[in-house]
Order: structure tokens, then C-alpha cells, then sequence
């Protein structure tokens, strides 16, 4: 089965340091256009927003829980906007991004 035709998702929160920078998804089309390799580890440089580099800090889990969580309703926007389709979430996996250069 493919990624895209679950119902349920890993949610992506991805920060900018020292910014007010942020997106969300819980699209794995998404996630692919902004990781590019299949894997993501601190020191991978990436490019999340509008074509810039940006270097991988930080990586945390959290919301592991024993239940899925419903996006559709009360997404948090202090994560930032929501792109792609919402999926209901697995748990959520928070990159802190510094720009480089």
C-alpha cells in the first residue's frame, strides 16, 4: 500500500531557529518535495522554505500516544499553516531548521 493512500500519518512541524518560520504536514508528497532522501538526521541541509537552504538542528518526538489524532479539526497554528492534505497523526516529529549562509 502506498503512503499517500493511508488514512493515518506521521504530522511534520518544521521550525525555523530564530524565527517565526514554520510549516506543517502530514503529506508524505509534501514531506518528499522538502526532504529529498529518505532519511533525516541532524547536519542534513534541506531546502523548506521558498527554495532556501536550510540545516537540521534538531529533531524530537512527541504526542506518542495510543490513539490517532484528528488534524481536521483544531489544527494548531502555532505550528504553522498546514500544507498538503491532513491526515489524521500517528505522533508528531518536530525539525528545528537553521538557514544557512
Amino acid at each position: 500500500m502506498r503512503i499517500a493512500d493511508l488514512n493515518n500519518y506521521v504530522k511534520f512541524v518544521f521550525n525555523q531557529q530564530d524565527a517565526d518560520l514554520n510549516f506543517v504536514t502530514t503529506d508524505i508528497e509534501v514531506l518528499k518535495e522538502v526532504v529529498p532522501v529518505n532519511e533525516l538526521k541532524i547536519g542534513n541541509k534541506i531546502n523548506a522554505f521558498d527554495d532556501e537552504e536550510y540545516e537540521v538542528v534538531d529533531i524530537y518526538v512527541k504526542n506518542i500516544d495510543d490513539h490517532t489524532r484528528d488534524e481536521n479539526y483544531g489544527f494548531n497554528l502555532e505550528h504553522g499553516q498546514p500544507k498538503g492534505t491532513i491526515k489524521e497523526t500517528l505522533l508528531t516529529i518536530v525539525v528545528t531548521l537553521k538557514k544557512v549562509g
